[in-house]
Order: structure tokens, then C-alpha cells, then sequence
């Protein structure tokens, strides 16, 4: 089941885009909301272990890209002046994490492009616009074999916590023998005086940021300081991203071998009820076609979400628009194949809740679909064949949310209905051209 998800991470300003998108108009003929049928016995979905699988790239993909991101430091150096000249600064950075990362940070005109390095090895990638219209984020994961994930932010993150307001200090420091004025560039829940986070930078008076920090009640959190300056030429292929980032190939190459006993090919709408403030309008629409899936969401019939996903969790795909529809996020994870032999873990194995009910007249029964995850869940009510019927969603032991089908077709999907527009994957779309 490709699912939707916004984890939270420890830095607010990080963000990780894993969604779904937005369905179609459905037309009621039957009605959805399901009748309870006691504890009668039903028979576990065949597909249950396939599910299993699809569980994991749901739930392990995000968490990972949580652990990997949170330690970043995801927003563009600041620059509190126009004109800032091409040049490349190398830093040593000290997040929460205890290792120290060493961050190289080059400029030409409109781009600016953050390299940061564990050891030897690279970490992220991230690219900046001037116009504050695009961000995109690079990381390296690993999981089970080697990958990367790609987020598109547009217009950057603001978080509603924080006052972005830049304030000069008036200080002034030298470092590397240059000099540099201090700036209050952000302050988190209140900043660091409240408990929360203040941003500090010491620039120069061309725009070149020397150091940086994140303070809370007196103590560094995190911080980078320059151990190299250079101003120099720097090409603008170094630093504006490539338009490769944004095309897919998945389609044209073998993908893994589909878990047997799969999921039928089918097509199901959803609709939200309960407490939710979209309640009554929004749609979800489910297409499955062999072990490729996309969940699409409307609000008041505007795409809003979107997730395209393989059952192996190698390749993923979500988009997420603002409230007007206009795109905000969007996220690729690419994995390289499992080395032979290599298995992932079993720990998402939903668990029978010992439950049936009925919905648009077929049986299906209900199953934990996070054991053992803390403080939110998802139950889903199973056919015998694993289609998903209705949906509940919980956080501190109550349920929010509730899916419910109204319409389920088992029909042959074709891939191109699975495929995300070409529109979503066009550069301009995400400031690249």
C-alpha cells in the first residue's frame, strides 16, 4: 500500500516530501461507510506477505531520510547583499551528529551549491536559487544498497514558528584574517533565549559567510566556520543543477522481480470521513498496475498529492501541491538493486486485528498495519486479495482520519495510467530553467 507521509524531523527548516497525490471526480453508486460484522473468521489476504513488503518501503524510506536530513543544514548561506561575486569557501562542520563534516559551498550568479562530505564519502548535494524559488536537496542513503533521494522545494520551506527577519548585531569579528559582520538570520519557537533555535552567520561585506550557528539557551547546537576562501571564476555548470535530476528511467530498465501472490490489478476511490477538516472533500484514488502503484488525492476536486511507487521501495515518487494547487514539493529515492541474496528486514508484518466488516458488499478484515510504531497508526481493512476497502489512521490512541471506498473496480491497468504526468517533471516547474 503506497502511502503519504510528512515525518517530522528534529530541524524544522529540513524538509522530506513523502506523498501521494489527488484522484479524479467519482461518481456514488454505492455507498462506502462499511457495516460491522463481529469477530466471524475470515482467511488472511494470500497477498499479506507481498503487502509486508510494500509496508516497508513505505515506513523505512521515510525514517531513514528523516536520520539522514535532520543533521543537514538545509538552507542557502546568507547573503545579506546583491552582487555577491563567484567563489568557493570550504568549512568544517559540527552538527548534533558527532561526526564533524567538512562543507564546500561555491557561488555564480543566480546558484549557489552546498557539498558536504563524511570522510571520503558524499552526504548531500544541495542547490539554492537567489530568487529563493527553488531549493533541491541530494542525499546518499543507504538501504541494503546504495541510493539517493531527490527533493524539489519551491519557493523554500517556511515554517510558521519562525521569524526569518535577518538582524544586524552590529558586531564585527575577524576570521581567516577577513572581516565579517554578525547577523541574527533566524529565530525558531521563539529563538534560543525561549528554548528554541537562533540562526547566527558572520558575513562579509561581499556576501561571503564565514561562519554559522544554531544556539539554543547559550549552547551551540551546530555550527561551520571557513578553513578556506577563495574567490575565483567559478562555471556555471558547477553550481546550477541539471535537468538529469529530474528524468526517470524507471520504465525502460528491468525492475525487481514482483512478490508472489501480488495484489490484483484494480482501481479504488476513497473517500474522507470523520474529523478531519477535509472531510466530505477529498478523494483518494488507488491504481495498481502488476507491482507499480499510484495513490492520488483531490481536495475540493484540485490535485493535491501524489505517490508512484514499486513494491520493492526502490524507486519512489511523490508530489505534493500548496492549498491554491500550486506545486510545492516534489520527491524521487532511486535504489540500486538488492545485492543477490541480500533480503530486507521483516519487521513491518501487519498483524490480524481479529475483525471483519463489509464494505460495498465484499468482506474484508482489518489488520495493524504499523506494529509496535508509537504514538500514530494506520489499520486497514483487507479483501482476500489485499485490496484496501477502508483505512484508519490514529495519533496518541485516538483515530483522525478515515478512508472509506465508494467505488472498486478490478480491471487491467495500463502502465501510463500509473506514470506521473510529464507536466510535474518539467525544470521551470522547479525554478531549474
Amino acid at each position: 500500500m503506497a502511502e503519504s507521509f510528512n515525518w517530522p524531523c528534529l530541524r524544522q527548516e529540513i524538509s522530506i516530501n513523502i506523498i501521494q497525490e489527488f484522484g479524479g471526480k467519482s461518481t456514488r453508486a454505492v455507498s462506502g461507510r462499511g457495516s460491522q460484522t463481529g469477530t466471524r473468521p475470515l482467511h488472511a489476504p494470500s497477498s499479506l506477505v507481498f503487502m509486508e513488503h510494500t509496508m516497508r518501503s513505505i515506513f523505512l524510506s521515510p525514517a531513514i531520510s528523516c536520520a539522514v536530513i535532520g543533521s543537514a543544514a538545509a538552507n542557502a548561506p546568507f547573503a545579506p547583499v546583491a552582487n555577491v561575486p563567484d567563489y568557493v569557501v570550504t568549512m568544517v562542520e559540527r552538527p548534533r551528529d558527532p561526526r564533524d563534516y567538512s562543507r564546500r559551498v561555491s557561488h555564480h550568479g543566480d546558484w549557489t551549491r552546498v557539498d558536504r562530505m563524511a570522510g571520503s564519502n558524499l552526504f548531500s548535494t544541495e542547490y539554492f536559487s537567489a530568487n529563493g524559488l527553488a531549493a533541491i536537496h541530494i542525499y546518499s542513503i543507504h538501504l541494503y544498497s546504495p541510493g539517493t533521494s531527490v527533493s524539489f522545494v519551491r519557493g523554500g520551506e517556511r515554517s510558521p514558528d519562525a521569524d526569518t527577519e535577518p538582524r544586524r548585531t552590529g558586531e564585527r569579528q575577524t576570521h581567516l584574517g577577513e572581516s565579517c559582520t554578525v547577523w541574527d538570520v533566524r529565530r525558531d519557537n521563539g529563538g534560543q533565549a525561549s528554548g528554541g533555535l537562533t540562526h547566527m552567520s558572520c558575513i562579509t561585506d561581499d556576501g561571503i559567510e564565514l561562519w554559522h550557528k544554531s544556539i539554543s539557551r547559550n549552547s551551540v547546537i551546530s555550527s561551520a566556520e571557513a578553513t578556506r576562501v577563495e574567490r575565483r571564476p567559478v562555471a556555471p555548470d558547477d553550481v546550477r543543477p541539471p535537468r538529469a535530476l529530474l528524468m526517470l528511467d524507471w520504465w525502460d530498465r528491468p525492475t525487481p522481480a514482483p512478490i508472489a501472490q501480488a495484489i490484483p490489478d484494480h482501481e479504488t476511490v476513497m473517500e474522507l470521513l470523520n474529523n478531519s477538516p477535509d472531510a466530505g472533500h477529498s478523494i483518494r484514488t488507488t491504481r495498481r498496475h502488476g507491482s507499480w502503484q499510484s495513490v492520488e488525492e483531490t481536495v475540493n476536486a484540485v490535485r493535491h498529492r501524489l505517490h508512484v511507487a514499486h513494491d520493492s521501495g526502490r524507486m519512489q515518487l511523490s508530489y505534493e501541491s500548496d492549498d491554491s494547487g500550486a506545486p510545492k514539493r516534489l520527491g524521487i529515492t532511486k535504489y540500486l538493486p538488492l545485492p543477490v541474496g541480500v533480503e530486507l528486514p521483516t519487521s513491518m508484518q501487519p498483524k490480524d486485528l481479529a475483525r471483519t466488516e463489509t464494505v460495498l458488499g465484499e468482506s474484508c478484515r482489518w489488520f495493524d498495519m504499523t506494529p509496535r510504531m508509537q504514538d500514530a497508526g494506520r489499520s486497514a481493512c483487507l479483501t482476500n486479495d489485499g485490496i484496501v476497502l477502508k483505512e484508519e489512521r490514529s495519533s496518541w490512541g485516538s483515530i483522525r482520519w478515515t478512508w472509506t471506498a465508494i467505488r472498486l473496480t478490478r480491471r487491467a491497468i495500463s502502465l501510463d495510467e500509473i506514470k506521473p504526468s510529464p507536466a510535474l517533471l518539467e525544470p521551470r516547474l522547479w525554478g531549474i530553467e
